[in-house]
Formats: structure tokens, sequence, C-alpha cells
């Protein structure tokens, strides 16, 4: 049994999340932003992996969608949340402003503030009273109360919720609401990892213990660390003579591997990885459930028989090991051999190889004139493709770049950004330059920033001699055009493309915004009105809304794809278009609501050509 988390965010992004609700059903995923309104529906999962064809099973109509559980998923429609069934039939009639995913016949759900718990009917069986709160059981729920809102957190990765109790669905409170609960193993056993807030929370101040379902200890707060178990072994940490030691407790609160080890973690194909010394200096090695450290000592490095990055891998039955340097293979039974992996196959490309090498990978172009190259590791790109495009070569702190045929453009460098021209991006000290297939800079490393403009070819094949593509370079924040037109490169003073402006008002699916007097709206693709322009901002569509200003009230509130302001979900406070990390917007007002109306239209009076830059985001100070 897994505990089940209740967020607010929702990614609306295509998330593979197949959901078995019938043996005669077709499994269904979510997926979101098909549509100019941005709605989501439910495709055939089958279907996607075996084709890679998206077919809907249940239309996109929904602005938000969330993945089935126990025959169920929540839907927003016109504002609220509901539940539907795999046949696309209502089953809980749309209600709440936020619903979670059904766990033994639960779920949360309710509205902004305070969350309750509902059953398969759609009523509460615990009135709306938390700010969060999990799914321990089918009669316990971990919950942080709604007066506590601003305390309020929990994470759906790692089944954990801070500033919460033990709360039973018919007899109320367990506990005090003042532990942060992360998961320890399944339901049944009905043990939780309980941590006590002894100082800040992060700290070896707050200590973990082993609570019962009952709200009593089976372990008193005692671990400054503790992870979930898995093999009937649960890493903890604990300190001993004012040393930190790690250890093992198996699933009835035993310690059974002892408190020797500087650092234990997570399970490498039946053996815990355990370090010694400190962070920056660790050797790392493998011990069995007892403890017995394989091999009878530590290495460098330690790589799993499982960690597969080429579709040609061979199939191994020991960890590689490095070993001063040198890789060498560690079988189970503790013998150590010379890496056996040398010379076999990472990585088939039909015009060349990476084989391991002594050093860790060898290049090898089937083109006999092209030299071998070794590398630390490979990078591949994140579409998942091996051969086209090819890996990125890591080697130390520097990367280097392979064409088709196996040759090694340029040389291995601190940073590279693609193909410009008849030469490659690369950066040295932080700046960056134009380098040939030999090594040889067309350009010396002297720009701070580099951005390609609309029509950059970004494949890894070079580029022809004669293409005219140009790139927004930056000096000492000056900013200019980099051309590269028949063989040659010229520099020129930058200003910004009126066509690359405009893309500022574009919305998804041929929908754009628009002004007239002062005040902004959205059209179609064919330029007629779908919300007249009557607001003095207004957003693109997301999750079947658009958002715009209320100064009635102080707030952005939601429009439907109607033009028909909403009452539900409720309005904001802010709105921006894009965030940015340890940034804020830019001021315009002192007053916050006010500040943020102006920054959206000088957004959008950019993109209309009204003012010279965007508005911007400043650093924290």
């Amino acid at each position: 049994m897994r505990l089940i988390a209740f967020t607010q965010i929702v990614a609306l992004v295509f998330i593979a999340c197949p959901v078995t609700y019938a043996d005669e059903q077709p499994t269904l995923l979510r997926r979101c932003g098909q549509t100019a309104f941005d709605l989501c529906g439910y495709v055939d999962a089958e279907i996607w992996k075996k084709e890679s064809r998206t077919v809907f099973v249940i239309e996109p109509k929904f602005e938000v969608a969330r993945k089935f559980s126990e025959g169920l998923a929540a839907v927003r429609i016109e504002g609220k949340f509901g539940y539907i069934d795999p046949f696309d039939e209502i089953v809980i009639e749309p209600q709440f402003d936020q619903a979670g995913e059904f766990d033994q016949g639960l779920a949360v759900a309710g509205d902004e503030g305070a969350f309750g718990i509902i059953n398969r009917s759609g009523d509460y069986v615990v009135e709306p009273s938390f700010a969060q709160a999990l799914i321990f059981s089918d009669q316990i729920i971990l919950g942080t109360p709604a007066e506590n809102s601003e305390r309020a957190w929990s994470s759906p990765y790692n089944y954990s919720i801070r500033d919460a109790g033990m709360y039973h669905v018919t007899d109320g409170w367990i506990t005090e609401q003042k532990y942060h609960f992360e998961r320890f193993d399944s339901a049944k056993r009905e043990l939780i990892w309980a941590q006590v807030p002894g100082g800040k929370l992060g700290t070896f101040d707050d200590l973990y213990g082993l609570m019962r379902v009952d709200g009593s200890w089976l372990i008193e707060p005692l671990y400054s660390y503790a992870i979930e178990l898995k093999n009937n072994r649960a890493p903890v940490r604990k300190i001993i003579d004012g040393k930190t030691v790690s250890g093992a407790i198996d699933g009835k609160g035993a310690e059974v591997i002892p408190f020797v080890f500087d650092y234990l973690t997570h399970w490498d194909d039946g053996f815990l990885l355990v370090g010694e010394g400190d962070y920056a200096n660790r050797k790392f090695g493998l011990i069995n459930q007892d403890g017995e450290l394989l091999a009878g000592r530590y290495f460098d490095e330690i790589e799993r028989p499982d960690r597969l990055f080429g579709p040609d891998h061979p199939e191994q039955n020991f960890f590689s090991v490095k070993d001063d340097g040198e890789w060498k293979s560690l079988f189970k039974d503790g013998t150590l051999l010379a890496d056996q992996r040398v010379g076999t196959v990472f990585l088939e490309c039909d015009q060349f190889q990476i084989l391991y090498g002594v050093k860790g990978y060898d290049l090898k172009p089937k083109d006999l004139a092209l030299p071998t190259v070794w590398f630390d590791e490979p990078l591949f790109s994140f579409t998942g493709q091996k051969c086209d495009p090819p890996p990125t070569l890591v080697r130390g702190d520097t990367y280097a770049a392979i064409l088709e045929n196996g040759a090694v453009f340029g040389g291995f460098f601190e940073n590279s950004r693609g193909f410009f021209g008849t030469h490659r991006w690369v950066s040295v000290d932080d700046k960056w330059g134009l380098v040939d297939a030999s090594g040889e800079f067309a350009i010396a490393p002297v720009y701070d920033s580099i951005g390609n403009e609309k029509g950059y070819k970004t494949d890894q094949k070079l580029p022809s001699a004669k293409a005219d593509t140009t790139y927004k370079v930056s000096i000492d924040d000056e900013v200019y055009r980099l051309r590269f037109l028949e063989g040659a490169y010229k520099q020129e003073p930058y200003t910004e493309p009126k066509e690359e402006r405009s893309q500022t008002l574009n919305c998804r699916g041929g929908l754009k915004r628009k002004s007239k007097d002062g005040l902004w709206g959205i059209v179609d693709k064919n330029g007629d009105d779908l919300i007249p322009p009557k607001y003095r901002a207004i957003s693109c569509f997301s999750s079947g809304l658009a958002w715009a200003p209320d100064d009635a009230r102080r707030k952005w509130c939601p429009i439907d794809r109607y033009g028909k302001l909403r009452s539900a979900p409720a309005c904001s406070d802010s709105y921006y278009p894009i965030l940015m990390s340890h940034h804020g917007p830019e001021k315009f007002h002192e007053d916050p609501y006010e500040s943020n109306v102006l920054w959206m239209r000088a957004w959008l009076d950019y993109g209309e050509g009204r003012r010279d830059q965007k508005p911007k985001f400043v650093p924290w100070q």
C-alpha cells in the first residue's frame, strides 16, 4: 500500500501514469495541451507506447485532468473538480476546488483552505478540516489542521507531510499535530517515520522515531536520518559518543546492521551502498544484509550492473568499481578482477562504436583514418536517442561533440552549444567563441552570452556554408547580431525583429492577444474577437482559462473560452506569464496588484511595439 499525497500544483504536461481499471478496457494516460485552450483528455497508452500515436479515448475537454486511480479520475469542469470513470461518465459531480487520487476507497478533496476526506460516492467521511493531508490507510489520515495552513507542506514524491498529526476517520485526532511524517513501509505494517521538531527543520536536532498507528512509539525519537524500508532494511543514522554513525533496522525496528559506517544509503542489486570518510574524500563499498563489506574494502566509485545508457550495453553479473583511477570488476562473491568490460561494445552506430576502455570509454570511428578518442562517460539527448544525435563526450569537466561519422569536432571544452556556420560554439573561462573542426578559433572566446534567433539550425549536422543564419550575442552588456552569410561572419548592431517581438502576444492554437484603445482581448486565427478587448491586460489560455485583472476585486480573475467571467476557480492575487528562479518582477508601483497589472501591460506593449524592452525580473536582494 502506498501513501497518496494531495497537492495543488498540477503539471500540465504529458505524464505517463498508466492505470489499469478493467481487463477489457485500454490503459489510459492523461494528456493536455492539444487544443487552443489547453484542455485535457485521456489517450490509449498501448497505442502511444507501441506506435507513438495519440489516440484519445476521452476527448480533451477538461480544464485539468488527473490520473486514474481505483477506476476514477479527478477532472475540473467549469472551475470545479469532480470524478469520472473510464467510460467518461461523471461519477462524482464537480463540486470541489481541489481533488486528489483515490486510495483504499478514499481521496482528499475540498475547497481552498480546508480539505476533507471523501469516499467513492463523493460524501465526506471526514469533514473539511485539513490544510494538507495524506491517506495512510482506510482508517488513518496524516493531516495538517487548517489553522496551520501557513506551515502546511506535503510531497507526493516521498510521501511526507510536515506539521501534521494522525487522524482516525471516526475517532478524530490520535496525536498532536507537530510531526514530520515520512514513509517507513506499507500501511499493512502500521508503522511510519515521525520526526519530532527539536530545532530547525532538516538539522540533526530533529530526531526520527518509528510510530505506530495508535500514536505510540515502537522506537522513541532517536535517529537523525531515516529512510524507507526495502529488502527488510531501513538505513538510519544516530550519534554515538559524539560521532554520527549509520546502520540499519529491520521491519520490526530491530537494529540489524551495526552502527559502524560513516554513510549508508540505497540498495544496489542486493547490497547496500556504504561510504567511509567525509563528503569530499569519501570512499564507497557494498554490504550485505548482515553488514558484511564485500571484498572487505572501499573504492573510489561504484557502478551498478543495471546502469544502462546504450542499447548495446553488455549484460554483467558484477559491479564496476574504480580503484586508484582504474576500473575493475567486483563479483558478488567478493572476487576482484581486471575490468571485464574492456573491449566490449557499449553503443553500436552506423559509422562508429563506443567501447568500454581502460580509461573509461573509447570512441572508435569505423573510418580507420579517424583517431580513437577516450573519454569518461557519454551524455545522451533528453529525447532518448542514442546515435542520432550522437552523445556528448565527457572528460573530467570538459565536453566534446561528435559527428555522425564518429569524428570529434574541435576537441574538449568546458561547454558547447551547437553549430553555427561551419563552426561550433564553445566556452573557455565562461566566454563563448567559435571553433572549427581542427580546434582553431574563427572567433576567440569573447562573448558573455549567446542566443540563437529564429531559424537557427539546432541539430548535430553542420549547416551549409551558404546558409543565412543569425545569433544574438553580448559583450559587456552590449548586444549585437552575429550573422553567418556565405561563409563569412559579420557582427552588427542588434535591433529586435518585429516578428520576434510579436511572439510575446501569441497563444496556443493560433490565438493572439490584441489591444484596442488601450484595452486587451484575444482574437482567433482569423482575427475575430474571441474575448473582446475590455481588460487592462490578459493572459493566454491555460487549463481552459485566461486571466485578467479585476480592479474592483484587486485580483486576477478567470475567463472561460466563451468570454464569461468565472466565479471558480478563485481569483488570484497575481499573475505573471513567466517566473524566474531567485528573481522577482520589476516594480512598477508601490501597490503589488497595480504593479503586477502595469508589468503585464508593459509585457504586452512590448509585443505590439510600444515599448523597447520587455519588463524585467530582478535578482533577489
